[in-house]
Parts: structure tokens; C-alpha cells; sequence
């Protein structure tokens, strides 16, 4: 029995792309979702809209069924483009539509959903929470279309990583071709996992989920292996959670 539904968390970096990978060379049936593609559509339709490019951001944000997160007669961006790159968040609310967004691509068994949070001062301020208020709001986001039946088989997978070397890695990541991450976010809002990793379920809509947590301290050349292991050990654990509440 394996999980119908993975969530893989944890800061930036932290290595839930790699898990993703691992896990579908394993079991190929299940396939990958995260929250960079949604964002970055975003960013996009942002950008347009800072350009005054009127015609092609209502043309865009209707191709990307974001129409309904903007204002049609006075739309408003949630992020402007950043001089050193990348892009810098206006409208922390943009989280929460990321999560809402990504949570209506979930319509198949076997899927696995990557997404990050972090300790971000602008988000918890806007939703009047503490950090550990964050990752109840994000699922509650990300869920609210999800059928229960997958929740009752879902796992939650939460991967942490030393700040060093998820920096690194960070660097890494955009030298072949992927997005970067500011330093200065990497060194504030991703500087720790908000998300506690001792516990061992987690709620979403009153259904028990449970949480294996991985400490991934390791080089890009043990990690494969590392990560093989750990997931095997994931699928026991998942296994032996069903079996304590039946």
C-alpha cells in the first residue's frame, strides 16, 4: 500500500525536488505538481501589467484561468520584477491563490505536491498569524478542492536541510537552468523550517495525515541513495500509521 496523495514540504532548497524525482523512478505511476508553475504564471501576467501592456495581460490571465484573481476593470499586480533578478512580492494574498490554484490541478491518484513556506513577517502580518499558523493556513489553501477520499491516503513528507547547504544548492539550481531564490530570502523567510517536525499527523479537514520528517544533510552524491532509503522507510511508516487507527 503506498500513498495516493505525497505532500513534499520544506524550506527552499531542502531537496523535495530530488525526493520527487526518487519517488516517481520508483513507482512511475505517480506524477508531480509544485508551486513554482502557478507563482511564476503570476509573475508573468505581473510583469505585463507593469509593462502597460494592457491586451496581452487580460489575453494571458484568461489562457492561465487567472482571470478571476484580478480586478477586470482596475487590476491591481502582486509582485514587480526585481533589477538583480527575479521578483519581489507587493500582495503577500499571492501565497494563499498560488496554493488555491495549484489545489485544482489535484484531480488524479498519485500525485505528489511540492510546495514551500517560510517565516515571512509581510504574509503573518496580512493574515494576523504566527509561524506556526502558517503551514494550517497553506493546507487549508491548497486542500479545499481536493477530494477526501485521496486525503485519507496521503502522507506528508517534510524535508529539512542545513541553511549552508541549501544555499548552495540554491546556486546550483539557477547555474543549470532553474529559478533562483533571493539571498536575502533564502537568509530571512527560509533561514528555518517553520513547519515541526516532531509531530506525527497532521489535521486537514479532520483527516489525520501522516508526517514523516527527513533531516537531508547530504552532498549531491550521496543524496540519491539517501533518499531512496528514506522514502522506503516513509512508505513503512505510512503503512504502520493505517494500521495503528484501524
Amino acid at each position: 500500500m503506498i500513498p495516493e496523495l505525497i505532500f513534499i514540504i520544506g524550506p527552499s532548497c531542502s531537496g523535495k525536488s530530488s525526493m520527487s524525482q526518487v519517488i516517481c523512478r520508483i513507482h512511475s505511476e505517480y506524477s508531480v505538481l509544485d508551486d513554482v508553475s502557478p507563482l511564476y504564471k503570476i509573475f508573468q501576467a505581473d510583469r505585463l501589467l507593469h509593462q502597460q501592456q494592457t491586451d496581452s495581460f487580460f489575453s494571458f490571465i484568461k489562457e492561465h484561468n487567472l482571470e478571476s484573481y484580478y480586478d477586470k476593470n482596475k487590476p491591481v499586480s502582486y509582485s514587480h520584477p526585481n533589477f538583480q533578478g527575479g521578483y519581489l512580492i507587493d500582495n503577500p494574498v499571492v501565497w494563499n491563490i498560488v496554493l488555491t490554484i495549484l489545489g485544482k490541478q489535484i484531480k488524479n491518484k498519485y500525485t505528489i505536491v511540492e510546495f514551500s513556506r517560510g517565516s515571512d513577517s509581510n504574509y503573518n502580518n496580512a493574515f494576523n498569524i504566527i509561524d506556526d499558523e502558517v503551514y494550517p493556513l497553506s493546507f487549508s489553501c491548497l486542500c479545499r478542492d481536493i477530494n477526501p477520499l485521496f486525503l485519507e491516503k496521503a502522507l506528508i513528507m517534510n524535508i529539512d536541510a542545513p541553511l549552508d547547504a541549501r544555499k548552495k544548492r540554491n546556486k546550483h539550481r539557477f547555474e543549470n537552468g532553474g529559478h533562483l531564490v533571493a539571498e536575502n530570502t533564502m537568509n530571512t523567510i527560509y533561514r528555518k523550517n517553520i513547519f515541526n517536525d516532531e509531530q506525527t499527523y497532521f489535521l486537514i479537514n479532520d483527516i489525520k495525515i501522516p508526517v514523516f520528517s527527513i533531516k537531508n544533510d547530504k552532498n549531491n552524491i550521496d543524496v540519491l541513495d539517501f533518499f531512496i532509503n528514506e522514502f522506503q522507510k516513509a512508505i513503512k511508516f505510512y503503512q504502520g500509521f493505517h494500521n495503528d487507527i484501524q
